[in-house]
């Protein structure tokens, strides 16, 4: 499965302009995604090696995220998670790699 293919599962906001690798992370693969008008991203493999329950993770993070926006609705001030199209908060590739954005 390919990187473009990833993309495409989540719901994104609008189109992707560009895709850059960050290589300043020791756990994750990550890639900074450019959105048309601007908007950024990012998109992270979760090393299951390190995260061996991945789903875990992103359902502790949801959790998190989601009170502190209660709490405090500036989305500058908490992180953002996007959808898959499939209405998770990740996608898992062909590998059984788990994908964030």
């Amino acid at each position: 499965m390919q990187l473009s293919d990833i993309i495409a599962r989540f719901d994104l906001p609008s189109d992707v302009v560009s895709v850059k690798g960050n290589t300043q992370g020791h756990i994750n693969n990550t890639y900074i995604l450019k959105l048309e008008g601007g908007q950024g991203c990012t998109l992270q493999r979760v090393n299951g090696q390190v995260f061996p329950h991945p789903v875990d993770v992103m359902e502790n993070i949801a959790l998190v995220t989601g009170h502190i926006q209660q709490k405090d609705p500036d989305p500058r001030h908490s992180l953002h998670l996007f959808k898959s199209k499939e209405k998770t908060n990740y996608v898992t590739d062909d590998e059984g790699s788990l994908w964030r954005a």
